[in-house]
């Protein structure tokens, strides 16, 4: 069961990345196209074509790439938000997506090592990693929409 449940947490956490990344691109684009739904299409393309998340999981360097594609500095812009949280958060991200690929392709050394370092695939663990994920899924947001509103000079939401 703490399988299953590790899984649906790391689905459902790359799908708030992939939402919160979408909503930067509509953002973006509609500020540079504001009435021409056919040309924020057109612009909002090349965001989505190179994005890492639709092809791997949300793990740090894939994140860090697709809001690059924004013009973002998405870790050093946690880290410097959330001094005592970003590479925290950093860490026990790739931890889960570690424990993920372990149970996701039933390779036992990755469980192992995440077990190492001290996360044992327990129901205590899922609920530090739920809380993790809470915590910088929020800082994301911030740190997104302070980007946006400094680029665009308009809160993004």
């Amino acid at each position: 069961m703490n399988h299953a449940i590790l899984l649906r947490l790391a689905s459902e956490f790359q799908g708030f990345c992939r939402d919160l990344h979408d909503e930067a691109v509509l953002a973006l684009v509609a500020a540079v196209a504001p009435s021409n739904t056919q040309v924020r299409q057109v612009l909002s393309v090349p965001f989505r074509a190179a994005r890492r998340l639709d092809r791997g999981n949300a793990e740090p360097g894939g994140l860090g790439n697709d809001f690059g594609l924004l013009g973002m500095t998405l870790w050093p812009d946690l880290k410097s938000r959330y001094p005592a949280k970003g590479d925290e958060w950093r860490r026990r991200l790739e931890l889960l997506n570690e424990a993920r690929n372990g149970v996701a392709h039933d390779d036992a050394s990755k469980i192992l090592k995440v077990h190492a370092a001290g996360w044992p695939l327990t129901l205590s663990s899922i609920k530090k990693w739920r809380t993790t994920l809470d915590g910088l899924a929020g800082g994301m947001d911030t740190v997104t929409s302070e980007y946006l509103h400094q680029l665009l000079g308009v809160r993004p939401w």
